[in-house]
């Protein structure tokens, strides 16, 4: 009898009870053996907790005491899933919905190579062309200039991504980690609150030898930034970036970055903000989140 890995999906929701719900449904039609769901709330205000717990009754729900954002937000179910035995912990985006077979593929595929760290589905836009149009088939980083890309992002699946890839990273959306890499590793680092996070942990196994692969017949639909205001992103994403790259670059990558960030990519942010979108509050912030990125960046984890 093959035996199949303990995983623990970990949902993480906060004021989107709607989303998640469709996201657990999704969840219940998956045919892999061995998981089980933890949802794990943000403090929410919209009535999430009650709302699940009379129509999931069976679920595991954690209600943590204040809004911890993305990232420390997952950890406090990653933390759980490992106290309870779990070999793999997958983080699912509470906007998402999964195909049946998602979670079977990822874990052959990690399965398969014990220096595998982290794996990623295929993800599609939830809802635009038939739910064909590809929002993420791997990451690709650039720490010199500090950029990541989703490779296939807004593309037609026409099976030009349709490889197993070795990746820079996987997304933060839907990214099954393997629990011999975070006992080697550690968790999502909490100072970046939310974004830049996966990117970071992908990275950082990178650093300490565990890869990270796209699995492309696995696959999920992702609706993108449905619980994010845009001035608030603006800064954690302008704030994060320059914490990453000092982080994670060496002294030479950093230089080059610094100066083609406010040569290039801050003034052009700046005017794009302004004149195209007049979003001045998220102007105001992307100035905020840059003066913050240049300060000293918290480090907790090596």
């Amino acid at each position: 009898m093959k035996i199949c890995p303990r995983v623990t999906v970990v949902v993480l929701n906060w004021n989107g009870k709607e989303d998640t719900l469709n996201c657990l449904n999704s969840l219940s039609s998956v045919v892999y053996p061995n998981y089980r769901i933890l949802v794990v709330d943000n403090f929410s205000t919209d009535g999430s907790i009650q709302f699940f717990e009379e129509l999931y009754p069976n679920i595991d729900i954690i209600q943590n005491p204040k809004n911890l954002g993305f990232a420390e937000g997952n950890n406090v179910g990653i933390r759980r899933a490992l106290e309870d035995g779990a070999d793999y912990v997958l983080l699912l985006n509470n906007d998402t919905v999964v195909d049946r077979y998602f979670l079977d593929r990822l874990v052959e595929a990690a399965e398969s190579d014990h220096a595998i760290g982290f794996a990623g589905p295929k993800v599609y836009y939830l809802g635009k062309d038939a739910n064909r149009i590809i929002s993420f088939a791997g990451g690709a980083l650039n720490l010199w200039v500090g950029r990541s890309r989703h490779r296939g992002l807004d593309q037609l699946d026409s099976g030009q991504y349709d490889d197993l890839a070795e990746v820079d990273y996987v997304e933060g959306s839907c990214v099954l980690a393997k629990k011999t890499a975070l006992d080697h590793i550690g968790l999502l680092d909490p100072t970046y609150f939310s974004y830049w996070e996966d990117v970071d942990w992908c990275t950082r196994g990178w650093n300490a030898g565990y890869k990270s692969i796209y699995v492309p017949n696995a696959r999920i639909w992702h609706k993108p930034s449905s619980s994010n205001v845009s001035g608030t992103k603006t800064y954690y994403r302008a704030r994060n970036r320059l914490w990453f790259v000092r982080k994670r670059g060496n002294r030479l990558q950093f230089l080059a970055f610094f100066f083609f960030f406010f040569v290039v990519d801050a003034p052009f942010a700046m005017l794009r903000l302004a004149l195209w979108h007049r979003d001045w509050r998220a102007l105001k912030l992307f100035v905020v989140g840059t003066r913050e990125g240049l300060k000293t960046p918290p480090m907790t984890h090596s």
